[in-house]
């Protein structure tokens, strides 16, 4: 989206297979990613069936080795839950020094926030 500036991923479910493709999609693209450009991710994982599993938590821990030096913004929409509120528990413990991380409830108010500042592509 806007020119290759941001990254939208759905979710359906937290399956170890969907985790699998996440991560084995999202790490290459944040190690290759130009240290000098804002890395902006948007996450829906708005279906209300979606929890943060142990297995998720520990894959997590893969984007930390491959993002050294990136800086951005990473949005998570959520359904209203007590999982969008144990989930902010464990991104508050899970900070990137660069990477500012919010949860939304709205898709509008996550799609405006990290898409902020960045440059609309040009007319064609």
């Amino acid at each position: 989206m806007f020119d290759n500036q941001l990254i939208f991923i759905s979710f359906k479910d937290m399956s170890r297979e969907t985790v699998d493709l996440w991560v084995k999609t999202l790490a290459p693209l944040m190690k290759d990613w130009p240290r000098d450009k804002s890395f902006r991710v948007l996450y829906d994982a708005s279906d209300p069936s979606i929890s943060l599993t142990p297995y998720l938590r520990t894959r997590v821990a893969e984007f930390t080795r491959v993002s050294g030096g990136l800086n951005g913004r990473a949005g998570l929409l959520m359904a209203k839950s007590f999982v969008a509120q144990i989930t902010q528990l464990f991104l508050r413990s899970q900070q990137h020094p660069g990477i500012q991380t919010r949860i939304f409830f709205n898709r509008e108010e996550a799609f405006a926030w990290v898409s902020q500042g960045i440059n609309p592509p040009p007319a064609t």
